[in-house]
Protein backbone atom coordinates (compact mmCIF):
# COMPACT_ATOMS: atom_id res chain seq x y z
CA UNK A 1 0.00 0.00 0.00
CA UNK A 2 2.75 2.46 0.96
CA UNK A 3 4.79 1.52 -2.09
CA UNK A 4 1.77 2.03 -4.35
CA UNK A 5 1.08 5.43 -2.81
CA UNK A 6 4.71 6.39 -3.35
CA UNK A 7 4.46 5.46 -7.03
CA UNK A 8 1.37 7.63 -7.40
CA UNK A 9 3.08 10.60 -5.71
CA UNK A 10 6.13 10.24 -7.96
CA UNK A 11 3.97 10.00 -11.08
CA UNK A 12 2.00 13.11 -10.10
CA UNK A 13 5.22 14.98 -9.27
CA UNK A 14 6.70 14.08 -12.66
CA UNK A 15 3.51 15.22 -14.40
CA UNK A 16 3.45 18.53 -12.52
CA UNK A 17 7.09 19.17 -13.40
CA UNK A 18 6.42 18.40 -17.07
CA UNK A 19 3.33 20.64 -17.09
CA UNK A 20 5.37 23.48 -15.61
CA UNK A 21 8.00 23.07 -18.31
CA UNK A 22 5.40 23.04 -21.09
CA UNK A 23 3.54 26.07 -19.75
CA UNK A 24 6.79 28.02 -19.38
CA UNK A 25 7.54 27.33 -23.04
CA UNK A 26 4.11 27.84 -24.60
CA UNK A 27 1.94 29.96 -22.28
CA UNK A 28 3.66 32.41 -19.94
CA UNK A 29 0.35 33.69 -18.56
CA UNK A 30 -0.84 30.26 -17.46
CA UNK A 31 2.61 29.48 -16.11
CA UNK A 32 2.51 32.57 -13.89
CA UNK A 33 -0.84 31.38 -12.50
CA UNK A 34 0.58 27.88 -12.10
CA UNK A 35 3.45 29.03 -9.86
CA UNK A 36 1.68 32.00 -8.26
CA UNK A 37 1.14 32.55 -4.54
CA UNK A 38 -1.63 30.21 -3.36
CA UNK A 39 -1.46 28.48 -6.75
CA UNK A 40 -1.28 24.70 -7.22
CA UNK A 41 2.52 24.46 -7.02
CA UNK A 42 2.75 26.41 -3.75
CA UNK A 43 -0.17 24.57 -2.18
CA UNK A 44 1.25 21.16 -3.04
CA UNK A 45 4.67 22.23 -1.73
CA UNK A 46 3.08 23.16 1.59
CA UNK A 47 1.17 19.87 1.62
CA UNK A 48 4.41 17.91 1.16
CA UNK A 49 6.12 19.83 3.98
CA UNK A 50 3.21 19.35 6.35
CA UNK A 51 3.17 15.68 5.39
CA UNK A 52 6.83 15.35 6.34
CA UNK A 53 6.14 17.00 9.69
CA UNK A 54 3.19 14.68 10.31
CA UNK A 55 5.36 11.62 9.67
CA UNK A 56 7.96 12.84 12.18
CA UNK A 57 5.54 13.70 14.99
CA UNK A 58 3.59 10.50 14.46
CA UNK A 59 6.82 8.57 14.92
CA UNK A 60 7.55 10.40 18.15
CA UNK A 61 4.13 9.45 19.52
CA UNK A 62 4.44 5.84 18.38
CA UNK A 63 8.04 5.35 19.58
CA UNK A 64 7.86 7.21 22.88
CA UNK A 65 9.41 5.01 25.55
CA UNK A 66 10.98 2.78 22.89
CA UNK A 67 13.73 5.08 21.65
CA UNK A 68 16.31 7.26 23.35
CA UNK A 69 15.73 10.94 24.12
CA UNK A 70 18.32 11.81 21.47
CA UNK A 71 16.44 9.82 18.82
CA UNK A 72 13.12 11.45 19.70
CA UNK A 73 14.64 14.94 19.89
CA UNK A 74 16.26 14.53 16.46
CA UNK A 75 12.93 13.39 15.01
CA UNK A 76 11.18 16.35 16.63
CA UNK A 77 13.77 18.72 15.16
CA UNK A 78 13.21 17.34 11.66
CA UNK A 79 9.44 17.66 12.12
CA UNK A 80 9.86 21.26 13.30
CA UNK A 81 12.02 22.07 10.26
CA UNK A 82 9.28 20.76 7.97
CA UNK A 83 6.73 22.94 9.79
CA UNK A 84 8.91 26.05 9.65
CA UNK A 85 9.47 25.51 5.92
CA UNK A 86 5.69 25.23 5.42
CA UNK A 87 5.12 28.41 7.44
CA UNK A 88 7.74 30.25 5.42
CA UNK A 89 6.18 29.06 2.17
CA UNK A 90 2.83 30.49 3.32
CA UNK A 91 4.49 33.65 4.67
CA UNK A 92 3.04 32.62 8.02
CA UNK A 93 -0.56 33.01 6.95
CA UNK A 94 -0.22 36.24 4.99
CA UNK A 95 -1.24 34.53 1.75
CA UNK A 96 -4.27 32.91 3.38
CA UNK A 97 -5.46 35.77 5.60
CA UNK A 98 -4.44 38.58 3.28
CA UNK A 99 -2.97 40.89 5.91
CA UNK A 100 -0.41 43.58 5.13
CA UNK A 101 3.21 42.94 6.06
CA UNK A 102 4.61 45.09 8.91
CA UNK A 103 6.91 47.96 7.95
CA UNK A 104 10.04 45.98 8.86
CA UNK A 105 9.25 43.31 6.27
CA UNK A 106 8.20 45.90 3.68
CA UNK A 107 11.58 47.52 4.06
CA UNK A 108 13.88 44.50 4.22
CA UNK A 109 11.93 41.71 2.51
CA UNK A 110 12.50 41.45 -1.25
CA UNK A 111 8.83 40.54 -1.83
CA UNK A 112 7.39 42.57 1.10
CA UNK A 113 6.11 39.38 2.72
CA UNK A 114 6.15 38.07 6.29
CA UNK A 115 8.90 35.50 5.90
CA UNK A 116 12.61 35.24 6.52
CA UNK A 117 13.80 33.49 3.38
CA UNK A 118 13.16 36.56 1.19
CA UNK A 119 14.92 38.96 3.54
CA UNK A 120 17.91 40.92 2.24
CA UNK A 121 21.07 41.27 4.31
CA UNK A 122 23.55 43.74 2.82
CA UNK A 123 22.04 43.20 -0.60
CA UNK A 124 22.11 39.39 -0.39
CA UNK A 125 18.83 37.48 -0.21
CA UNK A 126 18.76 34.92 2.58
CA UNK A 127 17.01 32.56 0.18
CA UNK A 128 20.24 32.31 -1.80
CA UNK A 129 22.05 31.04 1.28
CA UNK A 130 19.18 28.68 2.08
CA UNK A 131 19.18 27.31 -1.46
CA UNK A 132 22.92 26.71 -1.21
CA UNK A 133 22.43 24.89 2.09
CA UNK A 134 19.65 22.73 0.62
CA UNK A 135 21.87 21.79 -2.32
CA UNK A 136 24.71 20.78 0.03
CA UNK A 137 22.36 18.74 2.23
CA UNK A 138 20.71 17.09 -0.77
CA UNK A 139 24.02 16.14 -2.41
CA UNK A 140 25.50 14.81 0.83
CA UNK A 141 22.37 12.90 1.88
CA UNK A 142 21.83 11.41 -1.57
CA UNK A 143 25.44 10.44 -2.32
CA UNK A 144 27.68 10.11 0.72
CA UNK A 145 25.08 9.02 3.29
CA UNK A 146 23.59 5.99 1.46
CA UNK A 147 27.07 4.69 0.58
CA UNK A 148 28.37 5.19 4.09
CA UNK A 149 25.25 3.61 5.58
CA UNK A 150 25.63 0.47 3.49
CA UNK A 151 29.39 0.09 3.86
CA UNK A 152 30.30 1.18 7.38
CA UNK A 153 28.57 -0.24 10.49
CA UNK A 154 29.70 2.72 12.60
CA UNK A 155 28.02 5.21 10.26
CA UNK A 156 24.95 2.97 10.17
CA UNK A 157 24.67 2.89 13.95
CA UNK A 158 25.20 6.65 14.27
CA UNK A 159 22.68 7.42 11.52
CA UNK A 160 20.03 5.23 13.12
CA UNK A 161 20.72 6.61 16.61
CA UNK A 162 20.27 10.17 15.31
CA UNK A 163 17.05 9.22 13.47
CA UNK A 164 18.38 10.40 10.10
CA UNK A 165 16.26 9.08 7.20
CA UNK A 166 18.49 7.57 4.51
CA UNK A 167 17.39 7.92 0.86
CA UNK A 168 16.74 4.80 -1.15
CA UNK A 169 18.35 4.42 -4.58
CA UNK A 170 15.11 5.26 -6.38
CA UNK A 171 14.77 8.47 -4.38
CA UNK A 172 18.21 9.59 -5.52
CA UNK A 173 17.39 8.88 -9.17
CA UNK A 174 13.99 10.58 -9.07
CA UNK A 175 15.35 13.62 -7.26
CA UNK A 176 18.20 14.02 -9.75
CA UNK A 177 15.96 13.67 -12.81
CA UNK A 178 13.12 15.89 -11.61
CA UNK A 179 15.40 18.53 -10.11
CA UNK A 180 17.22 18.78 -13.44
CA UNK A 181 13.89 19.05 -15.30
CA UNK A 182 12.74 21.79 -12.92
CA UNK A 183 16.05 23.63 -13.24
CA UNK A 184 15.78 23.43 -17.04
CA UNK A 185 12.34 25.09 -17.00
CA UNK A 186 12.78 28.23 -19.14
CA UNK A 187 11.69 30.74 -16.50
CA UNK A 188 14.21 32.23 -14.10
CA UNK A 189 11.67 32.87 -11.34
CA UNK A 190 9.22 30.06 -11.98
CA UNK A 191 11.81 27.31 -12.08
CA UNK A 192 12.55 27.98 -8.41
CA UNK A 193 8.91 27.35 -7.45
CA UNK A 194 8.82 24.07 -9.35
CA UNK A 195 12.16 23.07 -7.85
CA UNK A 196 10.78 23.76 -4.36
CA UNK A 197 7.91 21.37 -5.05
CA UNK A 198 10.32 18.68 -6.28
CA UNK A 199 12.70 18.94 -3.33
CA UNK A 200 9.92 19.22 -0.73
CA UNK A 201 8.10 16.17 -2.07
CA UNK A 202 11.26 14.09 -2.38
CA UNK A 203 12.38 14.97 1.16
CA UNK A 204 8.90 13.96 2.34
CA UNK A 205 9.23 10.58 0.60
CA UNK A 206 12.76 10.04 1.92
CA UNK A 207 11.46 10.73 5.43
CA UNK A 208 8.34 8.57 5.03
CA UNK A 209 9.95 5.59 3.27
CA UNK A 210 13.66 5.62 4.18
CA UNK A 211 16.24 2.95 3.52
CA UNK A 212 16.64 2.55 7.29
CA UNK A 213 12.92 2.03 7.96
CA UNK A 214 13.74 -0.57 10.62
CA UNK A 215 15.37 2.16 12.73
CA UNK A 216 11.94 3.79 12.98
CA UNK A 217 10.21 0.54 13.89
CA UNK A 218 8.70 0.25 10.43
CA UNK A 219 8.72 -2.53 7.88
CA UNK A 220 11.73 -2.31 5.58
CA UNK A 221 11.10 -1.96 1.87
CA UNK A 222 11.51 -5.44 0.44
CA UNK A 223 12.60 -3.92 -2.89
CA UNK A 224 15.61 -2.16 -1.44
CA UNK A 225 19.14 -3.45 -1.54
CA UNK A 226 20.24 -5.17 1.62
CA UNK A 227 22.18 -2.89 3.94
CA UNK A 228 22.99 -5.58 6.45
CA UNK A 229 21.25 -5.90 9.78
CA UNK A 230 21.38 -2.43 11.30
CA UNK A 231 21.59 -2.21 15.04
CA UNK A 232 19.41 0.58 16.34
CA UNK A 233 21.12 2.19 19.30
CA UNK A 234 18.11 4.38 19.96
CA UNK A 235 16.04 1.40 21.15
CA UNK A 236 15.61 1.14 24.90
CA UNK A 237 16.39 -2.24 26.41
Amino acid sequence: MVRRLERIILAVLAALTAIGFELAVYDARLFRAYISESGPIENLTVAALIGGSFVCFRRIWRLRGQRSSLFLAATALLGALFLVAAGEELSWGQHVLGFKAPMFFQQYNAQREVNLHNMRVRGVKITQLIDMGIVIVAVASCSLLPVGYRMYPRIRRLTDALAIPVPQARHVVWLAVLAFAAWATPSKFGRGEVLELVTSTMFFLITAVPLNAAAFGEEADHHRESAGAPAVKGVRT
